[in-house]
């Protein structure tokens, strides 16, 4: 018998209304590994052994497994490719170093696997070094699977249990990254479970980073002097002891943070005093942090994000279901960020600020406070004893406008605070046939209510569907945004935005959610193309795939979901070579 892997990573996030923000201790049970493992009747391969030097050429799947025996490396001005359908098995803690060029692209039903022969010993991962000051052309690690990579020790030793980029040019796309850890070592500034970029500008798109571990910084990803492109991913169910337990942004790094699901990640042990951003951990420079789904990440100090000594900009985002000890959804410390067209609700905290925690710090002498700048957002149904929205320490003056906070004028805000305009304080009614809980109706005071004048905002084109930003939802002739991450009404955004940036072309709407019977899919799209649905279980196993072709503007069609047992499903829509993946319950 032979294993191929089959990955799926998509662009669009699951559906987030199945969980609550209590802390569960089943919670890491529900890792979406995106993935299909088929078992094929096939000779035994050949076996190459590798005893370790210089390594390049070809790597083909005829003369696979590779089975390396010692360290490895690609020199500079040399290339590896590495064929689809190849293994790579450390036989012991030995390391891929990388100086040259690596190219491993895998296809989808014939990927790449760099494992390890004992799991518990692992190896030291694939270790990109210096390659831009040797002027080499960029490495690329396409439908790999990356697994079971340890480090520790010193600097950099300890950094990136799958990958270090130090210096380096990377692709990191269609992967997954899983078990992968950095474990032990000494400084201040190491981690990196799955990746690690230092002074790299890696591209990580389209992946699936999962169970990974760091005893630092970025139980995912940590950027160190870095500003890596983090598009369209699946972090879930990662762990840092100390910070960022999906993704860590130290040291005037300056990353794209775009269209990823970024779940059930944590930080240190719950209510611990001393971890910070369950979701995601900012500090000492910038971040856009934009059409994410942070939901359900646990963590001492911002269970969704954790900001220090930043001006990060937290844009049309939803923020839910996070919990922690101070900022279930959001903690500032000495940073005044943009936050834009949120939706963050059902955060919990049990010291102070439910939603948003806002507080100072002194260094040198001086003091840093936090001024955020809140627009346009919708902040509900949090939950502290102390500023269940909002709480403010004393010289913390957040700016707020075109907001809809519960509880603003009473027990819902905690602190001081600057009301600009237009904020208001209703019940958001948000629907209840939308694909997310926390879209709104068409009886919701919050369309149409945010600001007529966007200049300087930095203001998104698309909503967190990929539909028009500002929509004219109540029917007055005069388009305004809504409050909140989700724009009523909108049609396609279409082709006006950088398929590059936001690479799908249509809404799509699955309810009801949960679904007992039956389930809906529904389209709104800018032209006609062949759509492809699959229903998958949580280890990927496809239990219905559906396949037709629809035509131009709303379109829907319904799947039976008798033949399926109750539980937590998958699904998977492609679109002309587009994607959109989410998360749907079935009664």
């Amino acid at each position: 018998m032979c294993q191929i892997l089959i990955i799926f990573v998509f662009s669009k996030t699951e559906d987030s209304r199945s969980f609550t923000s209590k802390r569960n201790p089943m919670k890491k049970s529900f890792l979406w590994l995106v993935s299909l493992t088929c078992l094929l009747a096939c000779p035994i391969a050949a076996q190459t052994v590798v005893e370790g030097g210089v390594v390049n050429g070809i790597w083909t799947k005829a003369q696979s497994p590779y089975v390396i025996n010692g360290t490895v490396s690609v020199p500079v001005d040399s290339t590896l490719i590495i064929q689809p359908g190849v293994e790579v098995n450390f036989s012991g803690y030995y390391t891929f170093i990388i100086e040259g060029r690596l190219l491993a692209e895998g296809i989808p039903a014939d990927s790449i696997i760099f494992t390890a022969a004992n799991q518990n010993d692992g190896w030291h991962g694939l270790r990109f070094l210096s390659t831009m000051s040797h002027n080499q052309d960029t490495s690329k690690l396409i439908y790999c699977r990356i697994e079971y990579g340890k480090t520790g020790g010193g600097c950099p030793d300890n950094c990136g249990g799958g990958i270090f980029a130090d210096l380096s040019n990377l692709i990191v796309c269609h992967c997954l990254l899983r078990q992968n850890r950095a474990e032990s070592g000494v400084g201040n500034n190491w981690g990196g479970g799955a990746i690690y970029c230092q002074y790299s500008n890696a591209i990580i798109t389209d992946n699936l980073i999962t169970q990974n571990f760091t005893g630092h910084d970025g139980g995912g990803i940590c950027c160190y002097f870095s500003s890596p492109k983090i598009h369209r991913n699946i972090i879930m169910g990662n762990d840092a002891s100390f910070r960022g337990g999906g993704i860590a942004v130290v040291s005037l790094s300056n990353p794209e943070i775009l269209q990823n699901t970024i779940s059930n990640n944590t930080t240190g042990t719950f209510l611990s005093t001393d971890s910070y951003g369950g979701g995601i951990y900012v500090f000492a420079h910038g971040a856009l942090i934009q059409h994410n789904f942070i939901e359900n990440n646990e963590s001492d100090m911002g269970g969704g994000i954790a900001c220090h000594n930043t001006n990060a900009q937290i844009i049309n985002n939803l923020i839910a279901n996070n919990s922690g000890r101070s900022g279930g959804a959001v903690f500032l410390s000495g940073s005044s960020p943009t936050v834009l067209s949120n939706t963050i609700c059902d955060n919990s905290a049990w010291f102070m600020g439910g939603g948003i925690a806002s507080t100072h710090y002194t260094f040198g002498g001086t003091t840093y406070y936090s001024n955020p700048v809140l627009t346009a957002n919708i902040i509900y149904g949090n939950v502290s004893d102390d500023g269940s929205q909002l709480k403010s320490d004393a010289g913390n003056i957040p700016v707020i406008s075109y907001c809809n906070i519960q509880d603003m004028n009473g027990t819902g805000i905690e602190g001081e605070f600057n009301s600009i305009a237009g904020n208001i304080d209703l019940p958001p009614r948000f629907s209840d046939a939308g694909t997310y809980a926390w879209e709104l109706s068409n009886a919701s005071p919050c369309v149409d209510a945010g600001p007529a004048d966007l200049s300087g905002l930095g203001c998104p084109d698309c909503d967190l569907s990929g539909c028009v930003r500002v929509w004219d939802g109540n029917g007055d002739q005069n388009a305004v945004i809504d409050m909140g991450a989700w724009e009523f009404g909108a049609g396609s955004l279409g082709n006006q935005e950088n398929q590059d940036t936001y690479p799908f072309i249509c809404c799509i709407n699955v309810y009801p959610n949960p679904a007992k019977e039956q389930i809906i899919f529904r389209f709104k799209m800018t032209q006609p193309g062949r759509v492809e649905v699959d229903l998958m279980q949580p280890d990927g196993r496809i239990s219905i795939h559906y396949s037709t072709f629809v035509a131009e503007n709303d379109q829907h069609f319904i799947i039976d979901l008798s033949s399926l047992p109750p539980g937590v499903y998958l699904y998977r829509v492609r679109y002309n070579d587009h994607y959109k993946s989410g998360r749907i319950i079935h009664l």
